[in-house]
């Protein structure tokens, strides 16, 4: 009895010590997960200012008072209408040397 006990005993031992390199595996390894979550995290911090910057350089150049006034300028309207010649019909007979613009 005594003889399986120790048996069983230094079984125990084996298995404690089993369990014990693997969970030091464990640690291990999710401490490299860490390491490598973090450096993303860096990384990622790191990009995000240089965008976040270069988006507040140019916004504050695209909002700069002399090109909102040019956006909000309305166009001046034309002095005479220029709409009257540009009409083009099709079908009409012309004549050379004739002046388009008198005939209606």
């Amino acid at each position: 009895m005594t003889e399986e006990m120790t048996s069983l005993k230094d079984e125990l031992l084996k298995c404690q010590r089993e369990v014990n390199q693997l969970q030091k595996q464990i640690i291990d390894m999710q401490s490299e997960e860490l390491k490598s979550v973090r450096t993303v995290t860096e990384t990622v911090q790191r990009d995000l200012n240089s965008w976040s910057a270069v988006v507040a350089q140019n916004c504050a150049a695209a909002t700069a008072p002399r090109k909102i006034g040019a956006a909000l300028r309305t166009p001046q309207p034309p002095k005479e209408d220029s709409r009257a010649k540009n009409l083009i019909v099709f079908g009409l007979p012309e004549e050379e040397n004739e002046t388009t613009w008198n005939r209606r």
